[in-house]
Formats: structure tokens, sequence, C-alpha cells
């Protein structure tokens, strides 16, 4: 048997540390020193969080501001949601809206109006009404100038008034509006000419409201049977109307007009009294069409 010899272990090599778990800034990580030769775990070590950065996410809007007090935006660590940063969000501001009325005015007492913020509702500032001077007239009705249907065949017992007219010679006539049975707020005119009758309709002030406007011819008071607008036929203002046939060549007729308007007491409107002498007057005039 031949002679053997041992050969001494030559020692682990410690090498470099190698992470194993790497740290965050939640949880500690782990690194290990192993030998570079047989890579046995020499030494371990603990990695602590500490030592790890955060991963910052998004500023978020976290408190909403109102209309006096800021708001807050924030930036949290993604892994670990740390708060890392924060941002004041400036206050809105009030939102002035519109003058809301509490207390309308009356022509004996002012009234009172309010501003509030549309967003919270604070009250900004109040001012006071003028006592009011002007009338106003809502959804009324507007006739041109004439006798009045329930005084001539009783249909009605509206106050609804016609204007007889006589349409067998060309030109122009002209007959004031009637509102209320009241006021003069307008004018209409009857224009024919070529075989035809026009009928326009003007207003003392744009600022007129015209809710609905409606227009149409009668025959004698003997032929009609209803005044209701809803069951006649209407014409259109400004529309060429064939006298020979929408009016059957009839040169005597009832105009009919029953307007819905809104007005004021501003306006440049004239007050008319229909008991008076001068308005019985040219209603009686315009009744010598009705012969």
């Amino acid at each position: 048997m031949l002679d053997t010899e041992a050969i001494p272990a030559t020692g682990h090599d410690d090498g470099e540390w190698v992470v194993v778990t790497p740290a965050t800034c939640k949880a500690d990580g782990t690194k290990e020193l192993q030998c570079s030769v047989c890579g046995e775990v020499l030494d371990s070590e603990v990695i602590p969080s500490a030592d790890a950065e955060h991963v910052p996410g998004k500023m978020t809007l976290t408190t909403q501001p109102t209309c006096t007090a800021e708001g807050e935006k924030t930036q949290s660590c993604t892994v670990c949601g740390e708060v890392l940063a924060t941002e004041s969000v400036p206050a809105r501001g009030h939102d002035d809206g519109k003058w809301i009325t509490v207390k309308p005015a009356t022509k004996e007492e002012t009234g009172l109006k309010e501003l509030r913020c549309t967003r919270c509702s604070e009250l900004l500032d109040t001012a006071v009404i003028p006592v009011r001077t002007t009338d106003y007239y809502s959804g009324n009705t507007a006739c041109s100038i004439g006798p009045r249907f329930r005084d001539e065949c009783g249909l009605t017992d509206k106050w609804y008034r016609f204007t007889p007219v006589d349409l067998s010679v060309d030109g122009v006539q002209t007959f004031d509006l009637i509102a209320s049975d009241a006021y003069i707020i307008g004018s209409v005119t009857v224009t024919v000419a070529d075989g035809a009758v026009t009928i326009d309709c003007s207003y003392v002030s744009e600022d007129v409201k015209v809710h609905s406007e409606f227009c149409t011819f009668l025959p004698s008071l003997g032929e009609i049977t209803t005044v209701d607008p809803a069951q006649l036929p209407s014409y259109g203002f400004g529309e060429a109307i064939s006298i020979a046939d929408a009016l059957n060549g009839d040169t005597k007729v009832l105009l009919f007009i029953c307007n819905v308007v809104d007005y004021h007491s501003d306006m440049p409107i004239t007050r008319v009294y229909t008991n008076s002498n001068d308005f019985v007057r040219k209603v009686n005039a315009l009744k010598e069409n009705l012969e």
C-alpha cells in the first residue's frame, strides 16, 4: 500500500455581502455573506427598513376647499402610505349668484332683496327695493278698437272688441290696439292692394312681451256662432290674404284681433276711458260699417 498525505483545507473565502431580501420603507430586508468558493453562508445581517427610500405617489386632493377655508393636497408613499408632503389649496371664494327678492315692493312699502352665495348660501348682501311706482299687466288681452261682441251679439262675457272694416277700396287704414280695454299699446294697420288684405300689428315699445297673436276676419254678426279664438281660423300678421279666396269676396267684414301680452305703465301707453264721449264717438263711427 502506497503512502498517502492529507492536503490541508484551504478555508473559506469570505467573498462579498449579497442582498437576499431588499429592505422597503415598510419591512426589514436581509443580506448574507457567502463563501466565494463553496457558497456556504458565513454570516447574515438585517437591512433596517429605515434605510430604504419611500416611493412617492401623486399629489391627491384630500380636503376640498370651501368658499372661505383652504383645502389640502397630500403626497403619500405608495408602499407604506406615509404622508411625504402636503400642499394647501386656496379657498374658492363666494359666488355672488343673482339678487333674489324676498319681499316685493308695493306702492305703500319698500321691499327687500338678498344676494347669497350659490355654493354655500351665505348671505352676502341685502338691498332695499324702492316703493313701486310701476303697474305691471301680465297676460292681458289686446284687441283693435271697435264695438264689443258682448254688447252686439252676446256670444261672450269677455270684453273682446272687433273692428268693422271695408275692404272694397285699395288703401291703408290704421286702428288703435287696446289692451285690458283700458290702454292703447300699439296700432293695427289694414292694407288693401291687388285683391288682397294684409294686417300688421305694432307696439309702442319693444318691451311689450307678446305671448300669442291672433287675427281673423268674421262675416256679419248674424252669421257667427262663436268668438272663441280657439275655435276660429287664424291669419298671420304680415300675410297677404286673398279677399276672393279666403273671404269669399266679402269686403264688409269684422276684423277680430286677440293678442295676449305683458306691458307696464312706464311704457308710452295712453289711457282710454271707454265710456267717454270721444271714445263712444269713435266706436259709433266704426259701427257704420256694419250697415
